[in-house]
């Protein structure tokens, strides 16, 4: 974990959206994850160049799918991995209150109860898509993060502090005229440590996805992201905050309670560390660097989903809780992906911010612009709805290093359909 100098760079400039020279020969060095045999992994080759001014910027479709469309209840499909306290209407309150009741995991403390699932089963045992039919018994998957020592596992040295974090999924049954509390039957259920945990981020959908696909964990937070800017990149509309396709958070550069700069309220601090590739005194080549984007506290009086930061992703008090605990719960780093893309099959029934958006400013002229005041990106708030965005490019860190180390660093594009934006 860092010590005092980083906290003293981060309250300096925390929200910089790049990897500045300075930061660069201070950071600490830290060991590369995964290996470093395939830190790069499989990247698609460049298909065009980046910008004049050399920032790179994305060019991966993978996310811009046909979402599916929303079943005739009130769970959208989409709203897989929401918390039931988010979610309208009676069915779902009464669900949550039914699992803090019955607490059918037998967790020692519970810290989300999230919907996965639901489909309608008839006394015959089938499973129905119909809606309508009386005689139908509501079926809910449910997801449920908690506490509890059965989750203790030789990987995580910090298990004994305090009892481990793990998830139960749990099948909710009603009753087919709904009079009576629901039944639960354990599906599953495995300690944090042990999942394969991948943390992506959309832009455009201003959404962060926690996911294990083998597993089946999903879990989904609004999120405010960095300004809008047509600035850095002439002619496209990007955000602050910046694109990342090899990215992580770690337990060793996070903080689960930061109290400096005060707008952190004494809330987890949890910064991006990106790939880096240049040639080290000691001979190592390939490394990760801490920068100063992250995962913080909202700043203001409440949390909006919108465009409103200077790079870093905000995320609601409980939400922010959350998401430290499951990265601090992992032995390794959790992998990081950032793209403008919106999900596929995934949203969140928070309303987006249509009251104002903040947008890089550019202080400058068109041939010499200048756009930064002191530290910061230079941002202006703008009191009206946001632009409907047709599309949106990615842009990356300027330390992002893609492709093998002896080969051409790549550029890649990124463009969201005008179709999926929200």
């Amino acid at each position: 974990m860092q010590g005092d100098a980083s906290s003293a760079r981060r309250e300096e400039g925390a929200y910089r959206a790049y990897v500045t020279d300075e930061q660069r020969s201070d950071a600490t060095w830290i060991p590369a994850f995964p290996p470093e045999s395939n830190l790069f992994g499989a990247l698609a080759s460049a298909s065009s160049p980046g910008p004049a001014s050399g920032l790179a910027v994305t060019n991966d479709l993978a996310w811009a799918a046909p979402r599916r469309d929303a079943a005739a209840h009130e769970f959208d499909l989409r709203w897989r991995g929401v918390a039931l306290s988010d979610l309208p209407g009676t069915e779902a309150a009464t669900l949550a209150e039914a699992v803090r009741l019955a607490n059918p995991g037998h967790l020692t403390t519970v810290d989300s109860i999230t919907w996965l699932e639901r489909s309608l089963t008839p006394e015959g045992g089938a499973t129905m898509t119909s809606t309508t039919d009386l005689e139908a018994s509501p079926r809910h998957l449910i997801q449920i993060v908690g506490r509890h020592p059965r989750f203790a596992t030789d990987a995580d040295p910090r298990s004994a502090k305090k009892p481990p974090l793990g998830v139960v999924v749990v099948r909710a049954i009603f009753p087919s005229d709904r009079s009576d509390m629901p039944e639960f039957r354990i599906v599953r259920e495995a300690p944090i440590a042990s999942l394969d945990l991948e943390i992506k981020a959309s832009l455009l959908d201003r959404l962060t996805l926690v996911s294990d696909e083998s597993f089946g964990f999903a879990r989904i937070y609004p999120v405010g992201v960095g300004a809008l800017d047509t600035v850095r990149v002439p002619g496209e509309m990007s955000s602050l905050t910046p694109a990342t396709e090899l990215g992580r958070v770690s337990r060793d550069s996070g903080f689960l309670s930061l109290s400096a700069p005060s707008w952190n309220r004494g809330l987890p601090y949890l910064p991006f560390e990106i790939p880096w590739v240049a040639n080290r005194p000691d001979g190592q080549r390939r490394w990760y660097v801490q920068t100063r984007i992250a995962f913080h506290a909202f700043q203001g009086q409440t949390f909006s989903r919108g465009f409103n930061s200077h790079g870093c992703i905000t995320l609601r008090d409980n939400d922010l809780k959350e998401l430290a605990a499951l990265v601090f719960a992992r032995p390794v780093p959790v992998p990081l992906i950032v793209r403008p893309n919106p999900f596929a099959e995934h949203q969140h029934p928070f309303p987006h911010e249509t009251t104002h958006f903040w947008e890089l400013e550019n202080l400058g002229t068109t041939e010499h612009p200048h756009i930064t005041r002191g530290n910061l990106y230079a941002i202006k708030k703008v009191r009206e709805a946001p632009p409907v965005v047709a599309e949106m490019v990615g842009v990356f860190m300027t330390g992002e290093k893609h492709g093998d180390l002896l080969g051409p660093v790549v550029a890649y594009q990124t463009r969201a359909p005008a179709s999926l934006v929200p």
